[in-house]
């Protein structure tokens, strides 16, 4: 190997990675080959849009290993962390590859990946070529956030998931106005409540007032039998003493006081009416 980055030149002997029996794994020489880590490969792969890199053959840097029971994991049950020299990312390894592992792959290998498949728990390796087995770590990578790869879709999904959108933006858009709607009758049911509240003050004002009127009107009617009693007390006296020739003055003074209390009671009917 010439060089710490992202060129890398190969050792002098590669081997290609073929299955000639449902079981065996053969390693064929190939000839020599100069290659380098392929820019943005992890970027790519995390991107389940990008489906040119899966027949792209880009080449990449084996940073990590890890080995799952058979039972826990049937389909895959090796995984990997590859590199691009820039970004890593964990991917499957087929199980056809997995005699690889201990024999021809190792930490910081670098290989050409030539088969690639996308799955739901993530890009899956079917097929390599080793360039060089042992090496050093190029780069610093740093791990690119995963995504949940969708499910393969057809034109004719697609053209479904189109009007199954068109149809769910209709029926949030009459939500929508429906909410408003609801919302604007809350707002008028307050205002008629708010105003109903207005009105009830305005008519506990209005019987307080009348209650106190009614209060200083028994006051009078009162004060005005009253005076009643006390004329009609005098007018006994005076009638008492009339028969005496010489009350001439209480006379007057007594019909003076009866001309204002038939007044003051001429008034009084008037306000008990």
């Amino acid at each position: 190997m010439r060089g710490i980055g992202s060129n890398v030149t190969v050792a002098p002997k590669m081997f290609l990675i073929n299955r000639t029996a449902p079981d065996v794994l053969s390693l064929k020489p190939v000839p020599l080959m100069s290659n380098q880590l392929t820019t943005d490969v992890c970027v790519r792969l995390n991107d389940p849009a990008d489906q040119s890199i899966i027949s792209a053959s880009p080449t990449v840097q084996f940073i990590s290993f890890t080995t799952f029971l058979e039972d826990a994991s049937p389909s895959h049950r090796y995984h990997c962390v590859v590199s691009d020299g820039k970004e890593c990312m964990e991917v499957k390894l087929a199980n056809k590859l997995g005699p690889l592992i201990e024999r021809d792959i190792f930490v910081h290998t670098i290989a050409v990946v030539d088969g690639l498949e996308r799955a739901e728990g993530g890009p899956v390796i079917t097929s390599l070529r080793v360039v060089q087995k042992e090496a050093v770590k190029i780069g610093t990578p740093v791990s690119v956030e995963k995504l949940i790869i969708p499910a393969p879709t057809t034109p004719e999904d697609k053209k479904d998931t189109g009007v199954k959108d068109q149809s769910d933006q209709e029926e949030l858009t009459k939500l929508r106005a429906l909410l408003e709607q609801k919302q604007s009758s809350y707002q008028d049911v307050q205002r008629m409540l708010s105003e109903e509240r207005a009105k009830r003050v305005d008519l506990q004002g209005l019987l307080e007032d009348e209650q106190t009127n009614h209060i200083k009107t028994q006051g009078l009617l009162k004060d005005e039998r009253a005076k009643r009693i006390s004329a009609e007390s005098l007018l006994k006296d005076v009638q008492r003493e009339s028969a005496s020739p010489f009350v001439v003055p209480a006379l007057a003074d007594a019909l003076k006081m009866i001309s204002e209390l038939t007044d003051a009671a001429g008034m009084g009917g008037q306000i008990e009416d």
